[in-house]
Order: C-alpha cells, then sequence, then structure tokens
C-alpha cells in the first residue's frame, strides 16, 4: 500500500515538475518577443531628411540627385549599414521655393523626425531654413547650392550646424572669368541670369571680377522660373554686341534662351552656369542648340579616373542614367556622412557635428575637408558642349581662392 502511495506521489510530482517547465518555456519566449535585444535595437533605421525640389521649375534636378543618394544607401546597406544599422531616406518637397523650404524641412524634423539632413539643392532655399536647422542642432549637409551667402553664414559665421562639401560660386567665378578673357579673347559681356540668390550671387561674383580683369559687363538682366518668352532682352543684348554672353539657368528656361538666341541669329559666346552647361543639356535642347557652350562646373562626366569610371558603370546600371552634377555630389554626400557618424562611434548629433569638422575624405570629386566656415574647397572643371557631347578642356583647383573670399568679407 505504501508503494502504491509513493508511485501516485512520484507521478503528481512529475506532472507538477513538467508543468513548471512548459510554464517556464512559455514566459521566457514571451519575454523575448516583446523585449528587444541589444542587436534588434542597433538595427533601428538612421533617419536621414532629403529636402529637394520634386515638383515644379526645378524638380529635373530633384530626380538626378536622388539617384545618387539612393545609390550611396543602397551600397552602404548592403555592406552592413552605418554602426550596424540601416540607413533610410524621408522625401521633402521644397519646389526650389525660399517660401517651400521651411515647410519641408519642418516636416523633415517634426513628422519624420530625421537624425541628419541632405540638401536643398537650390541656394534660395537653403538660405530660407539654416535659422530652422541651427536651431533644432541637426547636421546637415549642402552638396549643391552655390551661393557665396551661404559659406559667409555658416560655421563661424554662425550657423555651426550646416556644412557645404561642394565649391560656392565665388571659388567657380575666378578661374572661368581668366578662361574667358585670357584664353577666348573676352573683353564685354552681358549677363543673363535667373533672379534668384544664386543667379544674383554670380552676378555679384562677376561684377567685382570685371574689375580686376577688366573686362566690360554691358548689361545684367534677370528672368524668373517658367519664363518663355527672352526675344526682347536678347535682341537688347544682340544690339550692344558684346563679345559674351554670361547665361545662369537651369534646363526649360536654358532651352528657350538658345533656341531665340539661335532664332535672332545670335553669335556671342555663351559661357553658362547651372543645368545650361551640362551634358543632359543636350537632350533637352537637342545638339544645334546647345552647340559651343562653356561651362563651369563642379563636376564632368568626362573625370578620367578608374573611380569614376566605377562609379559610372554603378549608376548607369542602377538607375539607366548617366550621372551628372547632382548625382554625383549626393552620392558623396552621403558617404560624407556615413564618414562623420562611423568617426563619431554614434548617432549623437553633437558628436557626429564635431566628428564633420574634421573629416578628411577623397573620392572621384577630390578632396573634401571642412574650414572655419565649413565650406569645402574641391576642384571644379571648365568644359563646352560640342558635337553632341562634353568635352573637358582644363580642371581647376578652388583653394586659391579662398583666402581671397575671405578677405572679402572683411570689408563687408
Amino acid at each position: 500500500m505504501k508503494r502504491k502511495e509513493m508511485k501516485k506521489i512520484w507521478v503528481v510530482l512529475t506532472v507538477v515538475l513538467l508543468g513548471l517547465a512548459v510554464l517556464s518555456g512559455c514566459i521566457s519566449e514571451k519575454s523575448t518577443t516583446t523585449t528587444p535585444t541589444a542587436t534588434e535595437t542597433k538595427k533601428e533605421p538612421i533617419k536621414i531628411g532629403f529636402s529637394h525640389p520634386f515638383t515644379g521649375p526645378a524638380s529635373e534636378l530633384g530626380a538626378t540627385v536622388k539617384r545618387g543618394i539612393d545609390l550611396a544607401i543602397e551600397e552602404i546597406n548592403e555592406s552592413g549599414g552605418v554602426l550596424g544599422r540601416p540607413l533610410k531616406l524621408y522625401l521633402a518637397d521644397d519646389k526650389c521655393d525660399p517660401t517651400e523650404a521651411p515647410k519641408a524641412i519642418q516636416k523633415l524634423i517634426s513628422v519624420d523626425k530625421v537624425d541628419f539632413i541632405l540638401g536643398p539643392q537650390c541656394s534660395s532655399a537653403v538660405l530660407a531654413i539654416l535659422s530652422i536647422v541651427n536651431e533644432e542642432k541637426i547636421p546637415m549637409l549642402v552638396y549643391a547650392a552655390t551661393s557665396p551667402k551661404i559659406t559667409e553664414q555658416i560655421g563661424v559665421g554662425g550657423y555651426e550646424w550646416i556644412f557645404r562639401i561642394n565649391p560656392m560660386d565665388a571659388a567657380m567665378g575666378p578661374p572661368f572669368a581668366d578662361f574667358a578673357v585670357k584664353q577666348l579673347g573676352v573683353k564685354s559681356i552681358s549677363i543673363l541670369a535667373l533672379n534668384n540668390d544664386w543667379g544674383r550671387g554670380n552676378v555679384e561674383v562677376w561684377q567685382e571680377l570685371s574689375k580686376e580683369l577688366g573686362f566690360e559687363i554691358k548689361s545684367v538682366d534677370y528672368f524668373q522660373y517658367g519664363d518663355t518668352e527672352f526675344t526682347p532682352i536678347l535682341t537688347k543684348i544682340k544690339n550692344l554686341n558684346a563679345d559674351a554672353i554670361f547665361l545662369i539657368a537651369d534646363y526649360q528656361e536654358g532651352y528657350n534662351v538658345m533656341k531665340q538666341y539661335h532664332e535672332l541669329g545670335m553669335h556671342q559666346i555663351i559661357l553658362g552656369r547651372g543645368a545650361v552647361a551640362m551634358k543632359h543639356f543636350i537632350e533637352i535642347a537637342g545638339e544645334d542648340l546647345a552647340d559651343g557652350i562653356y561651362g563651369i562646373n563642379f563636376y564632368s562626366i568626362k573625370i578620367d579616373t578608374p573611380e569614376h569610371k566605377e562609379f559610372v558603370e554603378k549608376f548607369k546600371e542602377r538607375s539607366g542614367y548617366l550621372p551628372e552634377i547632382g548625382g554625383a555630389w549626393g552620392y558623396t554626400a552621403v558617404y560624407v556622412l556615413k564618414e562623420a557618424i562611423e568617426k563619431a562611434g554614434t548617432t549623437d548629433r553633437e558628436a557626429v557635428r564635431k566628428a564633420l569638422e574634421t573629416i578628411s575624405l577623397d573620392n572621384f570629386l577630390g578632396h573634401i575637408e571642412f574650414d572655419d566656415h565649413h565650406q569645402s574647397w574641391s576642384d571644379v572643371w571648365i568644359t563646352q558642349l560640342k558635337d553632341g557631347d562634353e568635352v573637358l578642356i582644363a580642371k581647376m583647383p578652388t583653394l586659391p581662392y579662398r583666402e581671397i573670399f575671405y578677405k572679402s568679407l572683411e570689408k563687408k
């Protein structure tokens, strides 16, 4: 009888112990699924905000830059991300408009809650958001806007959270004007410029250069995004008979200017800034209208290095397009940000800002390193659109113009 009772007791104990084991396993499994592990926490994406003109007259610029950014993010994520975390892109449409840019940036900051910001493309849009980004203490990289006013105001200029990796117009104007005077024999110009901070900034630079290099500016005229009728202005310029026209324009307005320029039988040399002097302009305007335009920019499809050729092939394979200036610098901006985050060892904004101040990076576009104004001084290229292609004339350093620019700020 005792043996039977003992047997019952052992059976009961066995059942109880098995039940506790099962219950313990269930509790353990539930705990694992509800509480993220350290590895899972690290995989939360690093949020990058991208403000750009995706609609409006400058929308083509937004499309080209995004292709470069997408390629860089794809490469980085496929290689394990940054600090073990993937990068994720958030978009905002600033329409290349200084009244829309603050709304776009606030969307990235307040709604998307991004960690870092790229952009915008247009100088007026950048200038409209400097104070917002600085107040929110979010590191932002400018990689396409070229107004000298940006450099004047960032870094020790006051807005310490903004960095510009691309050259500005005060660094491109001097070598281009020097080339026009000494190589093309230009003694007088008429200026036709987009009426925004980018266009007006170029005019200011060339007005100073005319005093230094001794060429005459016979006229200065402005136009707005979306303008289509240029015959009256071009007729005036034709009658003034300057040696060259300095045209600061993007694709659509550049097309209309060049179409009416040819219709009027004009023959002045065209010195271009912006999309009007890029290879893609040949596809927009046609070979005949684009033929002969000289330009200066901080990218050329003809850069002849193994690193650049590799980039071009990857860009074409992923997007189906050749890279342009925006795509190349958007791609580069992502890698500059990656370098800074890894150097900081964290996504803490203050740590990344300090890391950006000490960045020294080289790629197919040249050397990127920031001065006290958070401005980098990489090379630029003088080109010509000829026979349906872009011809590379010369690579020019911008560093020699740094001291000249900062001395000019002291005079203000």
